[in-house]
């Protein structure tokens, strides 16, 4: 995902950490993602996880952009 401003100036500090969970959460090579709480997704808090679902539909829509901009 590219960010058009860099989030350690525009997003509030405990927004930029919940950035950083949404990362973390995102895995790499196809493998699973880190959770902050134990357990799996049950586990973690409903207000994290519907951050993580707005971050993941933001990213979908710049790739999507990103895209088609590309010849």
């Amino acid at each position: 995902m590219q960010w058009w401003h860099n989030p350690r100036y525009v997003l509030p500090k405990p927004w930029r950490r919940v950035v950083d969970l949404w990362r973390y959460s995102q895995g790499g090579m196809g493998g699973a993602g880190w959770l902050p709480e134990a357990g799996g997704v049950a586990s973690q808090a409903a207000w994290l996880l519907s951050a993580f679902q707005v971050l993941d539909a933001e990213s979908a829509r710049l790739e999507k952009l990103r895209t088609q901009k590309e010849p």
